[in-house]
């Protein structure tokens, strides 16, 4: 189901994105993300949890899809380069929230790195709904 949902998911984000704009894939990754946690939180039985692989395959696909291109509108076109490095850069040190999240569940267990994981997810849906603005709409009024 990961791999159906994430290639399903690609093509429809991808025509999305091209569509609307890679704002509101982004914002749609950070929803699945958060409704994922919200069901590996509350899932009360294990083939419910299908839905908690589904939504995080979904948000890892429009991440794929739109992470980097929402990067190229932001910025002038002979400062791209810099700007995807600069982006990559600051991402690097988020790889490393895996090994965390391991940590914390084997003290605490798996709830609160779901609950730590939502909370950042509800933060990031808030951001990009109400504080990002799409890019496409700042180059419309130039």
């Amino acid at each position: 189901f990961i791999m159906i949902s994430t290639i399903a998911g690609s093509l429809f984000f991808g025509v999305l994105a091209d569509l609307i704009g890679h704002r509101i894939n982004i914002l749609l990754a950070a929803l699945f993300t958060l409704l994922a946690c919200v069901f590996a939180i509350t899932a009360p039985s294990v083939e419910l949890y299908f839905f908690v692989f589904v939504g995080s395959a979904l948000a890892n696909a429009i991440l794929q899809v739109s992470r980097l291109p929402i990067i190229a509108e932001l910025c002038d076109e002979e400062d791209r380069p810099t700007y995807v490095a600069l982006t990559n850069l600051i991402t690097v040190p988020f790889t490393l929230a895996g090994i965390v999240g391991g940590y914390v569940a084997n003290i605490f267990g798996y709830e609160p790195v779901f609950i730590i994981c939502a909370l950042f997810s509800a933060l990031a849906v808030f951001w990009l709904k109400f504080i990002l603005i799409e890019p496409r709409k700042i180059i419309q009024k130039i």
